[in-house]
């Protein structure tokens, strides 16, 4: 078993990252990643049925995918689509709209603004 290139092309980094996205979980993740770039970079890799055998093929034949270019570049864009950082920019963005619709459910007349009111909205914005 050998590598015949030392990168991902651009169509196949696409197709990986979106098959990766579909999995559950990190572990699920990691499997299919090894199993997907396998089918990519090895000629000689023989018929499978899944990932998972693919998986376990390519780890007892000690093959590394660190010498692929941009093999580490997957976990990068995975981390972006579904990180902790879009994490937190989807609630922020979210909680924006949810404060603007408040604002303006707000009375213009703030003598007769009543605090209390005032709080239990933000509270229902922050649920």
């Amino acid at each position: 078993m050998k590598l015949t290139r030392d990168y991902l092309t651009s169509d196949e980094l696409i197709f990986v990252v979106a098959s990766l996205l579909e999995k559950n979980n990190a572990v699920e993740r990691e499997i299919a990643k090894v199993g997907i770039v396998a089918q990519c970079l090895i000629d000689d890799l023989g018929e499978y049925t899944d990932c998972n055998s693919i998986y376990d093929k390519v780890v007892s034949e000690g093959i590394d995918f660190d010498s692929v270019v941009n093999y580490k570049t997957i976990d990068e864009l995975i981390n972006k689509e579904i990180g902790a950082d879009k994490v937190l920019k989807d609630f922020l963005d979210d909680l924006n709209d949810k404060l603007d619709k408040s604002i303006k459910k707000l009375p213009k007349d703030l003598k007769n603004f009543k605090i209390d009111e005032f709080i239990e909205q933000l509270k229902e914005v922050v649920k």
